[in-house]
Parts: C-alpha cells; sequence; structure tokens
C-alpha cells in the first residue's frame, strides 16, 4: 500500500506541475552531462541500448541484456538470483556503474540483476573488456553503464506505462522529464510484481517463486552561470521466495533495501571542466531460512564517497583527467563481523586525438587502503580509421578485483591475507560502416592472476584463498543493418560471441559459460504498426568443475515475439502484446531450475 501511495502521489504532483508550465516551442536541448565513458573509450566497443527498447523488454535488466547483448546469465529460475559472465568471466567480475558509480555489492561482489527494473533509467550502455582504471573493482569482464538524463530547456515528457500477463503478472511504471531554461527534474515510479507460478515440464507449477519489486528515481539540476548541479536518487525495495525444486523443501525468501544517493557540483569553461561530487550508498538485505518462523539472518553495508574529476585541454586535441576519489565501507551482519575500509584513489587519463584518423589514450590508477596491497592499474587504447567506412581499435589493460567484506572477515572464516585478483586483458577490434549500418569483428584475450575461491580448510570450514588462475579467450561479432522502402522500416540487429574460459591449472572450462551465443532481433515497422522478433542460442554449458558431460545442460533456442499499434496525436497512445518463448521449449539456465514455457503479456504505453 505504501508503494501505492507513493506512486499516485508523485503522478499527481508531476502530472500537475506539468501543466502548470508555459507552452514552449521550438526549444534548444541541453545535455548538462556528458558522462566518463563517452568522454574515455578508445579501442573498446560501447554498445548502446535507449529507453525505446525498454517497452518490448520484461522489466528486470537481466531480460533485457541476454536479449540485446552477448553477455550470458546464470537465472536460478525466472525473476530468481541473477548473475553475469561477460567474456567468460565469473560474477564477480562485471562491475555496474551507476552515473558514474560503481554500485556492485560490497558483500558479494557483485549485482543481482533482477533487482534492478529497466524503468529506473534512461539508457543502458555496455562497455566490454577491461575498465578498473576507469571504474573500479570487479570491472574486468566489462561494465554496465546505467543512466539517467537530465537536460534544461526541453519539453515536457510523461510517460505512463502498464502491462499484465501469464502468472498473475504486472508491471506499473511512471516517468517525467521536466525542464526550464535553468533547471531539470527527472522523478520515475515502478512496481513489478508476479505469482511466478508457472508450470514446469513434469506438469506441476513452480513452487515459492513469488516476487515484487518497486523503484523510485529522483533526479534534479540547476544551473547557475557556469555552475551546474546534479542530484541522483534511485531507491529499490524487494523482496523475493526463492522457487523450491521439490515441494519438501524449506520455504525461504530474500529482503533487500537499497538507496544511491549522489550529489554533484559541475563548473566549467571553454578550457575545462571540474566535477566534484558526494555519494551515499546503501545496501540491506535480510535472508529468511524458513518463512514460517520470522527468524532472519542479515548484512549492511553503507558506503560514503568523494570524487574530484578535473579535465583541462592543453589545446584541441589533447585533454587531461586527473582524478582523486576517497571511499569508506562499513558493514555488520549475522555472519560478518562489523568492520570499515577506507580506501584513497589517484588516477590520471589522457588522451590524444592526432587528427580525424588516429587518436590514443592512456589510463593509470593507484590505490591505497590498509587491508591490501593494490596493484598499480593502467590501460592503453588507440584507434585508426584509415578510410570513412573502416575502424581498427586495439586496447591493453590491467585490471583488478579486491577482496569483499565476505572474503576478509566472514565470521570464523574470513582471511585478512587475502590479495586483490589482477587480470590482464588484450583485445583488437574492427568495425566496418556504411551510412547507418556497421559490423564489428573483435578478438579477446584475458588473463586473470590470484582468483580467490573458497576451500574447505581445517575442522570442516570453509576459507576463501588467492588460488586460481583462469584465462579466457574469444571472438565477437555484431551486426546492425537498416533497410527503408516506403513506408516500410526493418532493422536487424545480431550479436554473437565464441568464448572460452579454462583453469589453467587443469585445464578445464568453467562452469556455467558457453562455448556459443547469439542473439538475433528484427524489427518491422509499417505506418502505425510494429512487429519485433527475439530469438537467443547458446550452446551447451558444464554444470561440474571436473567437466563431466553427464551433467552437462543442453543447447537451446529462445524466441519471442511482440506487436504492438500506435494511435493519437504524436503516437501519443500505444497498445502492445509480446509473447515469450513462442515455440515453448523447455530449458534450463541452472541445473534443474527451469523457466517459464510460452508465456504472454499486454500492455498499454502513453506519452505526453
Amino acid at each position: 500500500m505504501k508503494a501505492i501511495r507513493l506512486f499516485f502521489t508523485v503522478f499527481f504532483a508531476s502530472v500537475f506541475a506539468a501543466f502548470g508550465q508555459e507552452n514552449r516551442e521550438q526549444l534548444d536541448t541541453v545535455l548538462i552531462k556528458k558522462s566518463k565513458l563517452q568522454t574515455f573509450s578508445v579501442g573498446q566497443q560501447v554498445q548502446e541500448i535507449s529507453d525505446s527498447t525498454f517497452v518490448k523488454s520484461q522489466p528486470q535488466l537481466t531480460n533485457l541484456l541476454h536479449f540485446n547483448s552477448s553477455i550470458y546469465f546464470k537465472e536460478n529460475g525466472f525473476g530468481m538470483v541473477s548473475s553475469p559472465s561477460f567474456r567468460g568471466t565469473t560474477a564477480q567480475h562485471t562491475a555496474v556503474i551507476w552515473n558514474g558509480i560503481n554500485i556492485n555489492s560490497q558483500t558479494t561482489g557483485q549485482t543481482d540483476f533482477n533487482t534492478l527494473s529497466i524503468a529506473s533509467f534512461d539508457q543502458v550502455n555496455i562497455k566490454a573488456g577491461g575498465g578498473s582504471n576507469l571504474y573500479g573493482t570487479s570491472a574486468i569482464g566489462g561494465t554496465i553503464h546505467l543512466e539517467n538524463h537530465l537536460a534544461f530547456n526541453q519539453e515536457d515528457q510523461h510517460q505512463i506505462y502498464a502491462s499484465y500477463g501469464s502468472f498473475n503478472s504486472y508491471d506499473v511504471r511512471y516517468k517525467n522529464h521536466i525542464s526550464q531554461e535553468n533547471w531539470s527534474l527527472n522523478i520515475g515510479v515502478n512496481r513489478n510484481q508476479s505469482n511466478n507460478d508457472y508450470e514446469l515440464p513434469n506438469g506441476k507449477n513452480n513452487l515459492n517463486g513469488a516476487f515484487y519489486h518497486n523503484s523510485l528515481t529522483a533526479n534534479a539540476a540547476i544551473r547557475l552561470q557556469k555552475h551546474v548541479f546534479r542530484l541522483y536518487n534511485l531507491l529499490t525495495d524487494s523482496e523475493r521466495h526463492f522457487s523450491l525444486i521439490r515441494p519438501t523443501e524449506t520455504k525461504t525468501k530474500y529482503q533487500d533495501f537499497n538507496t544511491r544517493s549522489l550529489l554533484e557540483w559541475e563548473w566549467k569553461n571553454k578550457q575545462w571542466v571540474s566535477n566534484f561530487n558526494v555519494g551515499y550508498l546503501l545496501e540491506n538485505y535480510q535472508y529468511f531460512e524458513n518463512i514460517e518462523t520470522g527468524n532472519y539472518t542479515f548484512g549492511k553495508v553503507k558506503t560514503w564517497l568523494t570524487n574530484y574529476d578535473f579535465q583541462y585541454k592543453l589545446n584541441k586535441g589533447i585533454l587531461l583527467n586527473p582524478v582523486v576519489k576517497f571511499r569508506n565501507d562499513r558493514a555488520e551482519g549475522s555472519n560478518l563481523e562489523e568492520n570499515e575500509r577506507d580506501s584513497f584513489i589517484a588516477l590520471l587519463v589522457g588522451k590524444h586525438q592526432v587528427n580525424k584518423k588516429l587518436s590514443y589514450e592512456a589510463s593509470f590508477r593507484k590505490e591505497w587502503t590498509s587491508l591490501y596491497e593494490s596493484p598499480l592499474l593502467y590501460a592503453l587504447g588507440t584507434e585508426i580509421k584509415p578510410t570513412d567506412f573502416y575502424l581498427l581499435s586495439a586496447h591493453f589493460s590491467k585490471s583488478y578485483r579486491i577482496p569483499t567484506f565476505n572474503d576478509l572477515f566472514w565470521e570464523q572464516s574470513g582471511n585478512l591475507d587475502l590479495k586483490p585478483e589482477t587480470s590482464y586483458q588484450y583485445e583488437l577490434g574492427n568495425r566496418f560502416y556504411i551510412k547507418q549500418d556497421y559490423i564489428s569483428v573483435t578478438g579477446f584475450y584475458n588473463d586473470i592472476k590470484d582468483m580467490i575461491r573458497w576451500l574447505p580448510a581445517n575442522q570442516g570450514i570453509w576459507r576463501p584463498q588467492n588460488i586460481d588462475e583462469i584465462y579466457t579467450y574469444g571472438v565477437e561479432i555484431s551486426l546492425q543493418k537498416h533497410i527503408e522502402m516506403a513506408k516500410h522500416q526493418w532493422q536487424l540487429k545480431a550479436d554473437y560471441a565464441y568464448t572460452i574460459s579454462k583453469n589453467k591449472a587443469e585445464e578445464t572450462f568453467l562452469i556455467y559459460v558457453p562455448e556459443h551465443k547469439l542473439v538475433f532481433g528484427l524489427n518491422y515497422e509499417f505506418k502505425n504498426w510494429e512487429i519485433s522478433w527475439q530469438s537467443l542460442h547458446t550452446s551447451e554449458v558444464y554444470t561440474r568443475t571436473d567437466n563431466d558431460a553427464r551433467y552437462n545442460l543442453d543447447a537451446y533456442w529462445v524466441s519471442n515475439f511482440a506487436l504492438s499499434y500506435t494511435f493519437g496525436k504524436n503516437k501519443t497512445y500505444e497498445i502492445g502484446t509480446r509473447v515469450n518463448n513462442i515455440f515453448e521449449k523447455e530449458y534450463q539456465v541452472v541445473e534443474l531450475r527451469y523457466m517459464p514455457l510460452r508465456n504472454y503479456n499486454f500492455y498499454f504505453n502513453l506519452n505526453i
């Protein structure tokens, strides 16, 4: 009820504010923030997913990324815990960056992508390859960037979205963008919920799988001459009952509450940009081993951080960017000794645009903390564009992943002698352009040392150790093609990844890393009608560290279909339907955790 009251309060307040604005025509759009991702990505591929794609996707971030990128997701059943494998790495090797801040959990070292709703963001960007020099811990396989846009002097925008589908699932969203010449406001609320009792291949229903997710975003900006102040806020509140494999198992559930806040002050002129920000992050979870008793274990981490970022143009082609950061993390929990970690970081990035055909950049990063010795990180990237239709890129980086609070301080098991994992990654890319179409081919190699692994020690206690070393290599291919004939428009997009990921000592394949993954999307538009098709293929995966093929999960193809119709002035209204897993494929992403068979969703989208 609190979530519903909050939704309507924000909705009506924003609508009344919109009607109170003066009608503004032919306004200049001024985006007030250029992210570091846009400025410093020489030698690496960046894939953009705009919010126009969000309507055609289920609300969980997992679904959006799984069907629109080469990242593989290990999902313990629909809506359950979801973790990525980016370029053959583990879940702790993908960093999630929210408006420039790394928000991976300080206890587990990863992000559960089913706890994040696509409704909370305006754009999702995917950057493959090492990036710890810019984005910190875990940026080894790649980084996922979640961005909110604030702009001055734009037409006001309001979006109301509602959907209902199989398993009593619904998703309700409201988002606005309101602005004047010197201020901007963006408010969004969302709730998605499901009984999640889909039918399993044995004819029975998924048990204890219900979940809900609430999210609230509140972002604002004020411009005072050369100074811009921005405030970003994201609040998420979730509860999931973890699905059972057998009816006799004890029912469990997991609740988590997270807040992320960031205040920025930007001051700029033609030659330099100064940015100072302060952030606060809270992650708080409760795990109920038996929902009938009400007893639970908990974990909580509070983080304060501050950054100073200064970009200086030496001349038209050279940009220097020194950065200093300080971060304090304080954790406590039922099985976690109360402790804190202070980190001071210094970073220097340089970029040189030699001419229209050649550019390169280099970066160096060093972190100091009392808990472990951090290595010097560095990266070098270059791009050569000899013709208008061809781009050659190369990138080399050293990245890392620091031990988590669980690794260091878990009761009776934590290991203070751990050191950060380190990664050396090389990649070479080729990109061919024909107008707005392209095809890219990228090869990569990654060597990860001192991987942290929990192993049995004395008296049956498991402890983390720096013992593993893995290497991954592969090829990624991306294709995008547009065709326009009269009032007919087609868009084709495909991503393919060939990945080998092995343990160096044993020469065994890592579990839950497919050798092949292919995603294929076709979109057709005619007048007010739109048809979309998505297909996803993954090859078989190992589920045992000894690579016993008897327990492999089979390869699978899954396809989704969507149909929509827009009407009204400026196509204000949209109604549509989605059919997921249209061919009713029986498949598992995690052993014994079946995904839903064919299911349906109907939605209404209003843009004013």
